[in-house]
């Protein structure tokens, strides 16, 4: 009888894995990430006008804003796809959705708390952007 338990326990548990090339996404994805924000930030300006916020347009500054404060988020977000990546070669699509989920419903709530009750506006939306990420 316990032998039975036993096997049927062993057999539940995963061993742990070491796997090189998720540790290199995930260190690609970092590096990648941070890459993106510094381009962001340095390149805010004539990226927003290419597409299409002109130079004196009202829209510029909070564009600005936004850009510049969601650049801030790459790094986080461009280690979600790496890891999403692992998740799916370990074929667990549910913890990613359990994350996906977390992280929406965490973006809700906190974009309430920022632009409605801090009154941050756009710049409040951003933060509450990569906070959920």
């Amino acid at each position: 009888m316990i032998t039975d338990d036993v096997s049927n326990e062993s057999k539940l548990r995963r061993p742990k894995q070491n796997i090189p090339s998720a540790s290199t996404a995930l260190l690609l994805g970092a590096i990648l990430g941070i890459i993106e924000t510094l381009l962001l930030v340095l390149l805010a300006e004539p990226l927003l006008s290419l597409m299409g916020v002109k130079f004196g347009s009202p829209m510029l500054l909070p564009a600005h804003k936004y850009l510049t404060l969601r650049s801030l988020g790459a790094p986080a977000l461009l280690l979600s796809l790496a890891m999403q990546g692992v998740f799916r070669g370990f074929k667990d699509t549910r913890t990613l959705l359990y994350a996906t989920v977390a992280g929406d419903v965490a973006n809700i709530i906190l974009d309430a708390i920022l632009i409605f009750a801090c009154n941050l506006g756009v710049s409040g939306a951003a933060i509450a952007h990569v906070l959920s990420q």
